[in-house]
């Protein structure tokens, strides 16, 4: 399922906290999703950093990136379109990604 998922041109992402029972070590953990139309699959990391989303990009096929707000896809997509150029003379050849995240409006006034 993991392979069908990173292999898709678009993909959706997000991540969302959790809180551990009382009397744990670790008192909270995010749950990272990553989606395409056909499937989907779960990790579970104690960061939010953009870390986590740069290590699945940089496994992925994805074109498109469908996100929320969370800076961390947007410095994951920056960093591999950095290391694709970096990387330009050798065989490494990292897709281009663009980035589409939620807009919010502010519609009070």
């Amino acid at each position: 399922m993991v392979n069908e998922v990173l292999s898709s041109k678009v993909l959706h992402a997000d991540e969302t906290p959790h809180k551990m029972l009382e009397g744990d070590e670790i008192y909270h953990w995010y749950l990272w999703g990553f989606f395409t139309t056909k499937g989907c699959y779960f990790e579970a990391h104690g960061t939010r950093s953009g870390d986590v989303a740069f290590k699945n990009l940089e496994k992925s096929a994805a074109e498109f990136l469908l996100t929320d707000g969370f800076a961390g896809y947007g410095k994951a997509v920056k960093d591999l379109e950095k290391r694709t150029v970096k990387n330009n003379r050798s065989t490494l050849q990292l897709p281009r990604i663009s980035l589409f995240q939620r807009c919010q409006y502010n519609m009070g006034k």
